[in-house]
């Protein structure tokens, strides 16, 4: 529980919106990412739109996707991890 703190810490020190998901339901958002209204306990797939395959098939390492806040589209960097995905 203390390296997941600490993860959340060090995601509250980035500028850009940052998100930690874990089995589709975002867990944590850092206040860039809180600012554009996306808060925990809403779907991942929510944010993912048309691309939610790409990321169910997603397994390992790194993926690059479009994410649609709002009306606004952005590309996010998602890292897979042990306890979730990393998602900046």
């Amino acid at each position: 529980m203390e390296e997941r703190k600490e993860q959340f810490d060090l995601l509250d020190q980035i500028p850009q919106p940052g998100l930690w998901v874990r089995e589709g339901q975002i867990l944590y958002v850092n206040p860039a990412a809180a600012a554009l209204l996306i808060q925990p306990g809403d779907a991942f797939s929510g944010l993912l739109r048309e691309m939610e395959e790409e990321y169910a098939v997603f397994q390992e390492g790194q993926l690059s996707l479009p994410l649609t806040v709002g009306s606004h589209r952005h590309t996010a960097l998602i890292t897979r991890m042990e306890e979730g995905d990393l998602v900046l």
